[in-house]
């Protein structure tokens, strides 16, 4: 009877054990996490400020313009028109994406609202979608690069 209590002593503590690790773990993971935010929002304000004090604030990005690029996404060929108004994105449109399904194009939204925010696409792609947004992103570097990204 001693060494079945013992066993389940030992037993309880092991799993007292792993749900501490986990507990553990679990906080690390979120502490982790935050701080890669906190940097990349430090780096964001930092860029901005860098840009500030050089005086390139006031210097267009791209010259003004429509400017059309291809990319390949997951169903092939996407060609992309990015407007450019007073040296930034305006606008970006799928121009075609013929083998791509709707839905994966419709899932582009964000990511297109994303590359206008950002101005430029440093910015991440669509979870369920990844080769088509990679093919967008493709496509508006390649055009961003005609209208001289500077």
């Amino acid at each position: 009877m001693k060494i079945f209590l013992m066993k389940i002593i030992n037993c309880i503590l092991i799993i007292a054990i792993l749900f501490s690790y986990q507990s553990f773990a679990t906080k690390r993971e979120r502490e982790v996490l935050a701080f890669n935010q906190k940097v990349k929002v430090e780096r964001k304000e930092w860029e901005k400020e860098s840009i500030r004090i050089s005086g390139e604030q006031n210097a267009p990005k791209y010259a003004d313009g429509k400017y059309q690029g291809t990319g390949i996404g997951f169903g092939g060929k996407i060609v992309v028109e990015v407007s450019v108004e007073n040296g930034d994105i305006s606008t970006v449109d799928i121009v075609s994406a013929k083998k791509e399904t709707p839905d994966y194009v419709k899932m582009m939204t964000s990511l297109i609202v994303a590359i206008i925010d950002e101005q430029g696409t440093d910015v991440d792609v669509v979870s369920g979608a990844t080769f088509s947004s990679n093919g967008v992103l493709d496509a508006v570097d390649d055009a961003l690069s005609k209208a001289g990204n500077k």
